[in-house]
């Protein structure tokens, strides 16, 4: 994985109502950052929701939810689709700019750190070199991994902590 991809986009301003070709700025994408992910975590669990109403959407889904199984948690759920989005990242995010754009923008702009009005106004080849640009830097499979790795820690300590504290308030005898 690099460190960071450089990309240069177009910057657009607002002038009187229209908008102007002002400048070229080379955007540097970075690997997720914490509050990358917890974005696109609460993007993702949205958007399943939403999907999940739509069962017209849910159905032109199946393969890019092949590893949803009956019965996920959502933290294995968004863990599991976070890692599937990655791995065919050009797949994903076609199948998303179809049924579901202004997520797949917000995902977009989230991790690139690129507002998600100047995404929008990029030539399409500019675009999808952002996107490119996020799957080289990202092992997103290696953070789910960590996440859950983490998260299962944590919570053996909580146990540990809830027998801890039933054992001091407990009435000795």
């Amino acid at each position: 994985m690099t460190n960071e991809v450089k990309v240069l986009i177009t910057q657009y301003v607002n002038e009187k109502g229209v908008l102007k070709d002002d400048s070229k700025k080379e955007v540097v994408i970075k690997a997720m950052r914490p509050y990358q992910f917890f974005a696109i975590t609460k993007v993702l669990k949205t958007l399943i929701n939403e999907l999940n109403a739509d069962e017209n959407i849910n159905g032109a889904l199946v393969g890019l939810f092949d590893t949803v199984e009956e019965g996920m948690d959502t933290k294995d759920l968004l863990s599991a689709l976070s890692a599937q989005f990655v791995k065919d990242s050009a797949g994903s995010i076609g199948l998303l700019l179809e049924v579901a754009p202004e997520s797949a923008l917000e995902l977009i702009s989230i991790l690139s750190d690129v507002h998600p009005e100047q995404l929008k106004l990029q030539e399409m080849d500019t675009f999808f070199d952002v996107v490119d640009a996020i799957a080289e830097v990202n092992d997103l499979a290696k953070v789910v991994e960590r996440v859950k790795k983490s998260t299962k820690s944590f919570q053996k300590s909580l146990k540990w902590g809830e027998k801890v504290t039933q054992a001091t308030l407990s009435p000795v005898n």
